[in-house]
């Protein structure tokens, strides 16, 4: 598979969820504490993440600084992201916890993703 898909796949997804958790970044305390309250879920979102994660780093494991680099970190952080759910979910949910009393830090992620997604976006279907 080429860079490119995987530009096109997570490039509008990261553009609108980093987009819609500016708007809505009062709500992410909830969001985790809703989580947090179902074991199920969090397995089934680090089976998933370890799913996805490993399929980008068979694909496109590239560490350069350009899209193809981008993607390969996207893949490795989805894979310690599932790993993390699976085996320490108490500790990603502390984590995530803490982190979203920090209005600055999470706004900085958010604009973060915004800007990633909106740069794949532009790489997969503007150039």
């Amino acid at each position: 598979m080429d860079v490119t898909f995987f530009s096109g796949l997570f490039g509008p997804v990261m553009l609108a969820a980093g987009i819609g958790l500016l708007i809505n970044q009062k709500s992410v305390p909830k969001i985790i504490a809703d989580f947090a309250k179902s074991p199920a879920l969090m397995m089934l979102g680090g089976a998933f993440s370890i799913l996805i994660g490993v399929w980008i780093v068979r694909e496109v494991n590239v560490w350069e600084l350009n899209e193809a680099g981008l993607i390969t970190l996207i893949g490795w952080a989805s894979v310690v992201k599932g790993v993390l759910l699976l085996f320490v979910p108490s500790f990603v949910v502390e984590t995530a916890t803490s982190c979203s009393k920090s209005g600055g830090l999470m706004a900085t992620a958010h604009g973060l993703i915004t800007i990633a997604g909106a740069w794949l976006t532009y790489l997969a279907y503007f150039v």
